[in-house]
Formats: structure tokens, C-alpha cells, sequence
């Protein structure tokens, strides 16, 4: 990361770290380590935005949850924002069946 964030010296990192943790089942403390050592990082250059998507795969769509608290945690402690397009969200797609696949 420190060499990439270096080089771009970016005005906005956008982090959206989900898909792969979730698939890894990566513990959710460890998550929320590395996300804090990103966001760190990129506000050394700049606006941080962290990014919670729905991950397509084999995993429950409940799986989800606690990576976006701890998300949510670490975008409520460095006061950055934070769009989660799946928890406001995760009722409706069950009622349309969106989700039938995942769970």
C-alpha cells in the first residue's frame, strides 16, 4: 500500500474491502486492523470514502454483517463517510428474491 499510495498521491481513496475477506473468512478483528491501517494511510493524502457493496458468492448474505459494523466503526472513529449499499437495503432484495441464491 505505501508504495502505490506514494505514487498516486490521491485527493479521494475510495476503500471497498469486502468480497475477498468475506470469501477467506477473514476474523472480522483482523479486518477491521487492515481497514484502520488503510484509512490511516490514505488520509495522509487526502478524502477517504469506505465503500460497503453486496459481495457475489456462496456465502449467506447475513455473513456480510459484522464486516460492515466493523466498517461502520472505523468510518464513525476517523470520521470519514461511509456508504453501505447493502444493510438498508438487504430486506428488499430478500423480498424480491435477490438474494435466494446466497442464503
Amino acid at each position: 500500500m505505501k508504495a502505490s499510495i506514494d505514487v498516486w498521491n490521491p485527493k479521494l481513496t475510495i476503500i471497498a474491502l469486502l468480497a475477498n475477506e468475506l470469501y477467506y473468512q477473514m476474523p472480522v478483528a483482523g479486518y477491521k486492523t487492515a481497514l484502520q491501517t488503510l484509512v490511516t494511510r490514505a488520509k495522509l493524502y487526502g478524502d477517504v470514502l469506505l465503500y460497503a457493496y453486496f459481495p457475489r458468492g456462496s456465502n449467506p448474505a447475513s455473513d456480510n454483517l459484522p464486516y460492515i459494523a466493523a466498517m461502520k466503526e472505523v468510518s464513525d472513529t476517523n470520521n470519514v463517510p461511509m456508504i453501505d449499499l447493502v444493510t438498508p437495503y438487504m430486506d428488499k432484495m430478500y423480498e424480491m428474491g435477490c438474494l435466494a441464491n446466497y442464503d
